[in-house]
């Protein structure tokens, strides 16, 4: 009878184990993905007067992702060709970093740099993309 007890106290222990185990990585994901969320902006939430002269450029289908960058929409297809700008060395460590979810540890072991050198990269491409982002904005295209 007392290993029976014991058997349901530790699958009660584990189910808890598992539930916690389970929040847990829910709640990272939130936490890592939510500053990407908070940026991101679909078409269709747009107000109307804006929408309407987005889609007059007929190259924004109505369902595509659009992202607010300091208080201007850009496209995915404006944040490729501005990657595209940048150089061969800041445009990987951008694309791994953001695209393919690496962080900067995972990165520099893949690349063969030091953690400080892949943040150092980042930081500095994401400078001249805010550079190329802000001629956008003062009516320059890429």
């Amino acid at each position: 009878m007392e290993n029976n007890l014991n058997l349901e106290d530790i699958s009660k222990q584990y189910d808890s184990y598992i539930k916690k185990t389970i929040r847990n990585f829910k709640a990272d994901y939130i936490r890592k993905n939510a500053s990407r969320w908070e940026n991101e902006l679909y078409l269709e939430e747009l107000p109307f007067a804006k929408r309407e002269d987005l889609m007059k450029d007929e190259t924004v289908s109505d369902n595509e992702k659009m992202y607010v960058v300091n208080g201007r929409l850009i496209t995915k297809e404006m944040i490729h060709k501005a990657l595209n700008l940048l150089p061969e060395k800041k445009s990987v460590v951008i694309k791994l970093h953001y695209f393919d979810n690496l962080n900067e540890d995972k990165i520099a072991e893949q690349l063969g740099l030091s953690q400080e050198g892949v943040s150092k990269r980042i930081r500095t491409a994401l400078k001249i993309l805010m550079e190329i982002f802000e001629d956008i904005g003062d009516g320059e295209c890429i």
